[in-house]
C-alpha cells in the first residue's frame, strides 16, 4: 500500500514558489501604497484650498493672506476654518489676491509645494 501525502521536497518547492511570488508583489504593493499617500495629501490641500477660498468669499477678503495648518485644524490667524474632509500636515497656505494658492505643507515623510493646480509631493522633509 502506497503512503498518501507530500515529500519535504515538495513542500519546500511550494514554499520556494510561494516566496517568489511575495518578492515580486511587494515593491508592487509598496509603490501603490506610496501612490495612494501622496493622491491623499494631494486631496487634503485641495480641500483646504477650497474651505479657505469660501471662507475669504463669506469674509470678503480680497487681498489673500496666510492659513497655517497644524496636523488637526486649518487656521486663519486665531480662527479655525472649517473644512469638508481631512486637514493632514503642518505648514502655509498662503493665497494672493488672484485666489492662487502656494503651499508648503509637511505630512509623514512627504513634502507637498508649489501651486495647488501644479502640486509636488515628494519623499522628502521641507526645508
Amino acid at each position: 500500500m502506497k503512503n498518501k501525502g507530500f515529500t519535504l521536497i515538495e513542500l519546500l518547492a511550494v514554499i520556494m514558489i510561494i516566496a517568489v511570488i511575495a518578492l515580486i508583489a511587494t515593491p508592487l504593493v509598496t509603490s501603490q501604497i506610496d501612490k495612494s499617500r501622496r493622491e491623499t495629501l494631494r486631496d487634503s490641500i485641495k480641500g483646504m484650498v477650497n474651505a479657505i477660498r469660501y471662507y475669504q468669499t463669506e469674509n470678503e477678503i480680497f487681498d489673500g493672506g496666510t492659513y497655517t495648518v497644524d496636523g488637526n485644524h486649518l487656521m486663519a490667524g486665531d480662527e479655525k476654518i472649517e473644512v469638508d474632509g481631512s486637514i493632514l500636515g503642518n505648514g502655509t497656505i498662503i493665497m494672493d489676491e488672484n485666489d492662487d494658492a502656494t503651499v508648503k505643507i509637511q505630512y509623514e515623510q512627504y513634502c507637498a509645494t508649489g501651486n495647488v493646480e501644479d502640486l509636488k509631493v515628494e519623499r522628502k522633509t521641507c526645508d
